[in-house]
């Protein structure tokens, strides 16, 4: 194959007076926004230490051996290896077991010295249609970025695909070094970039890029539905050409200029990253903020309906048989007794009742109590002259002409007078609600 990227400006014929100039073509910089430089700098014709081989399936199947010599016990590899150069000897001994022995142990030395043999440094080739422009104010000929993407190789003889080696027939090759913030802008002032804008133009703005590259490093990749064996590459240089012959060099990236870019580009991650980090950082302390404010207003809210039940209930004018009710068994609630006996009377039926009573003295029908009056109640453990929250079931009598509620007890919670709960127990049936109330306002 012939080497492209050996042609500079130097190569193109004296008649062109504009390709003249571009001898002392500029190196372009390695971020967009390089400032203008006085003097376009010389480009330096610089041979590589080894002479890259061509990126070809071949040439991949070769360095994959190399880097992975493991697979060369492999006989399915030495098979693939063997028929790079055609299959027409596999293809005539793969059917007779003796014969294909024979034929593997022949060319399995030649296999093992040609993959000790392969180099690792490479090159190739892509042509790219670019959308070009011009800044006058800078200078600066900006032609786009060209990243070449991985690419898996295989070969074949006829219907055998070799799957079924180590490798699984197949290598891929991927590459690294190139930033993303590497692009391609040159600064070519006045004639330099008059010549290159016309240079493309008259190739409709095609360019013709040669990558050099080196081989870093290899293993198995070994996914779900595709097993094959990957190899790494590192750029070298990158030479780019346009020209009717593609012989006229626009811009020659080197190994220097790659580290630059990268290190810009890594300075530029790290930059993003420490600004997304310190964003994070806000915005997490404006969350608490915002939290510790919706904690504040709603135990202020808390606070608030807490002090109105201890307001309620320990406050003045309170009605004695909620505390008693409270005091039962957490239900503030209560019934009138006289309307229990009224409706159980007039329906025939008892009704549940809640009343707070104090016991009289007992008779034939039972307790009757002092308080409130025409109240009976019937059942055991209730004392005469003591104050009782009572629940049960109410009915309806005549007694002597009048109506009395007949209180079936089913329950009975003593008090101490006619005052079952004070402030301190009041206080912590209201934190019972309200476990984060901050207390009791005087």
């Amino acid at each position: 194959m012939g080497d492209p990227a050996q042609k500079t400006a130097e190569d193109v014929s004296p008649k062109d007076d504009a390709a003249k100039e571009i001898t002392e073509v500029p190196e372009a910089p390695p971020a967009p926004t390089v400032a203008k430089q006085e003097k376009p700098v010389v480009v330096e014709k610089k041979q590589p230490d080894v002479k890259p081989v061509s990126l070809t399936a071949e040439n991949v199947f070769w360095l994959a051996a190399k880097y992975y010599p493991e697979a060369l016990n492999d006989d399915r590899v030495i098979d693939q290896l063997a028929s790079i150069d055609g299959c027409k000897e596999y293809n005539a001994v793969k059917n007779n077991e003796f014969d294909y022995r024979d034929w593997r142990e022949k060319v399995r030395p030649g296999v093992l010295v040609s993959s000790l043999a392969a180099g690792d440094v490479f090159e190739f080739t892509l042509d790219f249609r670019v959308d070009r422009g011009y800044d006058f104010d800078t200078s600066m000929l900006d032609i786009g970025s060209f990243t070449p993407r991985a690419k898996t190789y295989s070969l074949t003889c006829r219907y055998d695909n070799f799957n079924d080696n180590v490798i699984a027939g197949k290598v891929s090759v991927s590459f690294e070094g190139l930033p993303d913030s590497f692009n391609q802008k040159i600064y070519l002032p006045d004639n330099l970039g008059r010549s290159a804008v016309d240079r493309l133009q008259e190739t409709r703005n095609e360019v013709h890029v040669t990558y050099r590259a080196r081989l870093k490093d290899g293993g198995l990749e070994d996914e779900r539905w595709n097993r094959f064996y990957k190899l790494k590459a590192e750029f070298i240089d990158v030479k780019i050409y346009t020209g009717k012959q593609k012989d006229y060099l626009l811009v020659h990236h080197d190994e220097a200029k790659f580290v630059a870019a990268r290190e810009q580009h890594m300075a530029e991650v790290r930059k993003a990253a420490e600004e997304q980090r310190r964003a994070e950082e806000q915005r997490l302390a404006a969350q608490r903020s915002h939290e510790e404010e919706l904690r504040r207003v709603q135990q202020e809210r808390e606070d608030a309906q807490a002090q109105k039940l201890y307001d309620s209930l320990a406050g003045d004018g309170v009605v004695p048989a909620k505390l008693a009710a409270l005091h039962h068994d957490g239900n503030p609630s209560f019934d009138n007794p006289y309307d229990i006996a009224a409706s159980a009377f007039s329906r025939g039926q008892k009704f549940p009742v809640r009343a707070f009573v104090e016991v009289g003295d007992r008779d034939s029908v039972g307790y009757r109590a002092k308080w409130p009056s025409r109240v009976y109640l019937t059942g055991e453990g209730l004392e005469e002259g003591d104050w009782y929250f009572v629940s049960g079931m109410g009915d309806g009598q005549k007694i002597d002409g009048a109506l009395y509620s007949v209180i079936s007890v089913d329950k009975a919670t003593k008090c101490d007078g006619r005052i079952c709960m004070n402030k301190e127990d009041v206080a912590a049936y209201v934190r019972s609600q309200y476990p984060q109330w901050s207390g009791a306002r005087e």
